[in-house]
């Protein structure tokens, strides 16, 4: 997959995704980095999908609105459950989260 970049008077709107030093091979499909020691050694601000600001992607509600209609009609279809023995550490930030990935078995739903 190749991406044609868009120029505008200040260069590239993809050169932040583009950047070599944080992505390298920028054009690839490498999902690998993505991994959490790969994100460990880049800036935490560099992937930004639909960007920042007044300049931000306008499909982000559209693409927000996607991802939740996805995740309804998989809660619909299938059973989420903790896997035995797998414990959930709290930490308290903004909101909760997890200490670690929540790992969950997955089952039809019966009806």
């Amino acid at each position: 997959m190749r991406f044609l970049p868009v120029v505008n008077d200040r260069g590239s709107s993809q050169e932040p995704i583009l950047k070599p030093t944080y992505w390298p091979e920028p054009t690839a499909f490498v999902p690998e980095r993505f991994a959490p020691e790969e994100v460990a050694g880049r800036p935490r601000l560099a992937y930004i999908p639909f960007g920042l600001g007044p300049r931000s992607c306008e499909g982000t509600a559209l693409a927000m609105a996607g991802a939740e209609l996805v995740l309804a009609v998989l809660l619909k279809r299938f059973r989420f459950r903790p896997v035995p023995g797998h414990e959930v550490t709290p930490v308290e930030r903004f909101v909760l989260w997890a200490a670690e990935d929540i790992r969950m078995e997955l089952g039809p739903r019966t009806r």
